[in-house]
């Protein structure tokens, strides 16, 4: 297997050993599929691993816990399966975790196959530009990742930083349905809220065309700047950079923060995730001031109505198309007559995630939001009797149209 002792050098864990057996492991698999389908030009390390920045927490129990994926792009010749490659990945991806929770590591791992066309005509995007800044080649052509446009962060679209924070609402929705039910380990009721502000800061810095990919990075921005720059000011922006602060430090050196799960509690987690959705709200109508040029937008029912509005008539064609191909490919029933009503409301994805915010907004007030009001704009054929019913829907219409693409 070519290159494969750079695998050694690209994932920087608290525990080299553990960062052996894992790096073993995803080597032997990846070489076994390249021999047996003839047609991967290059693998790519890409994620929080590749840029030094994963995260390995050791357990009581002596398990190391990989907090978050590992993520490898597997690039293949021009004319490969690529359905038939994704499942023998998927599989690998499988048997690899198997093997490493042999071992004491509970890891999750990620083998995405793309064809070679698509580094070529890649467009500026989040994904894209942390591939180029930091992205690992550790299998093939070590000169794969120069087929890449080369762009800077202010290139990013800003809708792109909308959808980053549209896409943790949406897992913060299927966070509290799993906190309801008290069906989570110290680390689960911890770590969402963790990826949370540091999406939320991603957000914020590529619409100011500040991003950066590192975690520590994006702490700093936030240390330096002036809370008249910030989407909150005043006891907010300070709140804020505080707890930004101390999801950073876990994050990158969870097992020095070992006492924050050890003093958890799930009254001081719902405080915070209380807490979190006030900043996610000032940052949700912030954002749609920035993308509408609409300076006075400070209501959540305003700020649905405009950023529907936002989206050409091209892209709300092809989000439909879309979203009725994805339909017919997994069986999903689908009520045209809702889908002509709301063809003149918005683009499905946006209406998912308004149906999304409107649910995880009314949970800081502590009160049942209007059911009926989500479910009509809701783009599936899905009933729900109360919220809960109402957030297993969103969550189900986000995972098969929007997350799984």
């Amino acid at each position: 297997m070519q290159n494969a002792s750079k695998l050694t050098l690209c994932i920087d864990v608290a525990d080299n050993a553990i960062g052996q057996e894992i790096l073993c492991d995803c080597v032997l698999a990846l070489e076994k599929i390249a021999d047996e389908v003839g047609c991967i030009l290059s693998v790519i390390l890409t994620g929080s691993f590749s840029r030094g920045e994963g995260s390995v927490l050791f357990m009581p129990s002596g398990e190391a816990l990989i907090l978050g994926d590992i993520e490898f792009i597997v690039v293949t010749k021009l004319g490969s399966d690529l359905g038939h490659i994704a499942m023998l990945l998927k599989s690998a991806a499988k048997k690899v975790e198997l093997s490493l929770k042999e071992k004491s590591i509970s890891c999750l791992i990620d083998f995405s196959p793309v064809a070679r066309s698509f580094l070529k005509r890649a467009k500026p995007s989040i994904f894209i530009y942390e591939l180029l800044l930091n992205g690992k080649v550790v299998y093939g052509d070590s000169n794969i990742l120069g087929e890449l446009p080369v762009f800077t962060a202010s290139h990013i679209p800003k809708c792109d930083a909308f959808y980053l924070l549209c896409n943790r609402i949406v897992e913060q929705l299927s966070y509290f349905k799993k906190m309801s039910l008290s069906d989570l380990t110290d680390v689960d009721m911890y770590y969402p809220l963790v990826k949370l502000y540091m999406d939320m800061a991603g957000s914020f810095l590529i619409i100011t065309d500040r991003y950066e990919p590192s975690y520590s990075l994006r702490y700093e921005r936030f240390a330096q700047m002036n809370a008249s720059d910030c989407f909150v000011d005043g006891d907010l922006f300070s709140v804020f950079v505080k707890r930004l602060e101390e999801m950073t430090k876990f994050k990158l050196h969870p097992n020095n923060a070992n006492a924050i799960l050890s003093d958890i509690s799930p009254e001081t987690v719902r405080n915070m995730f209380c807490d979190s959705i006030e900043f996610a709200r000032h940052l949700w109508l912030w954002e749609i001031r920035q993308l509408t040029n609409n300076k006075n937008i400070y209501d959540l029912g305003v700020s649905f109505q405009t950023i529907m509005k936002v989206f050409p008539v091209k892209a709300k064609v092809r989000g439909w198309l879309k979203f009725i191909k994805i339909a017919s490919d997994i069986s999903e029933p689908l009520s045209f007559k809702k889908i002509f009503r709301l063809y003149f409301v918005g683009p499905p994805q946006i209406l998912i995630y308004c149906a999304a915010a409107e649910l995880y907004f009314s949970l800081q007030r502590g009160e049942e939001c209007d059911v009926k009001k989500v479910m009509h704009f809701l783009p599936t054929q899905a009933t729900a009797a109360n919220q809960q019913e109402a957030i297993s829907a969103v969550v189900d219409a986000w995972n098969k149209f929007i997350r799984s693409v």
